[in-house]
């Protein structure tokens, strides 16, 4: 569970010697495959519920609900996938367990019933999605040579 933002009284420029009477808090959950997102969000409700002291009123609106997906990366196309990065990159590939929110991958594959290949060319000191967030051209070139190669293979499966 993450604390994405937590804010009340007043938020305006200068001081202000004003006691809040509301406040506010964002939170995500990073769910595994077979998690029911809206029961997950139930059972955080209803813990944080039994917390809050009798004088506290709590209303919780729920945002979204994307469901969690593990990539079979026995499926021959994930076999594409490796022998697309090794020939782009030069260097052999491995396969990392890594999470992500991007609900749009479970709904293609329940959808499609075809698995979602998401193939990461950054370092983690790239430092993905935050405001220095930068790609080295040997990655940025890599990634192309990769995603061509991957496209090219795709037609014998």
């Amino acid at each position: 569970m993450e604390l994405n933002g937590i804010w009340g009284g007043y938020t305006g420029e200068g001081a202000k010697t004003v006691i809040p009477s509301k406040a506010y808090a964002k939170l995500s959950t990073r769910l595994v495959p077979n998690q029911n997102p809206e029961k997950i969000a139930r059972l955080v409700e209803r813990h944080i519920r039994k917390l809050l002291p009798k004088t506290v009123r709590c209303r919780f609106d729920l945002l979204s609900t994307g469901k969690p997906w593990a990539a079979p990366y026995s499926h021959p196309i994930f076999q594409k996938a490796l022998h697309a990065l090794e020939a782009g990159f030069g260097k052999k590939a491995v396969f990392i367990r890594e999470g992500g929110s991007i609900p749009f991958v479970t709904q293609m594959h329940d959808t499609f019933k075809v698995p979602c290949v998401l193939m990461g060319f950054g370092l983690p000191d790239e430092n993905a999605h935050a405001p220095d967030e930068h790609l080295s051209l040997e990655n940025y070139y890599g990634g192309i040579r990769s995603v061509a190669l991957f496209y090219e293979q795709l037609a014998s499966l």
